[in-house]
């Protein structure tokens, strides 16, 4: 659970996603969609911290709390405010 807590606490500090990546953008430690994702899926974000393995976000929300789908996202990093970390997937892929 460290390694979650520690994302946790990193992305914490910035206002959004966009925020984020405004500081890290240029590395391997952006946000990003991830890709292969069929547009009627949820939206599923990743990160990598260091050279640790990928972390995962999904059940993203809008400001309405309408879960988003591949499909709805509009690549605004700025309007993703909350991100819960709750668990890290250590490349188990079929775990997210």
């Amino acid at each position: 659970m460290e390694p979650a807590k520690k994302l946790h606490d990193r992305l914490r500090k910035y206002i959004s996603a966009g925020a984020y990546n405004a500081m890290f953008g240029q590395t391997d430690n952006r946000i990003e969609i991830k890709q292969g994702c069929a547009k009627k899926e949820p939206l599923i974000l990743k990160v990598r911290v260091g050279r640790g393995p990928r972390k995962f976000f999904n059940h993203i929300t809008n400001e309405e709390k309408n879960l988003l789908l591949t499909q709805d996202w509009q690549g605004d990093f700025n309007s993703i405010t909350t991100i819960y970390v709750i668990a890290v997937n250590n490349h188990d892929y079929n775990n997210i």
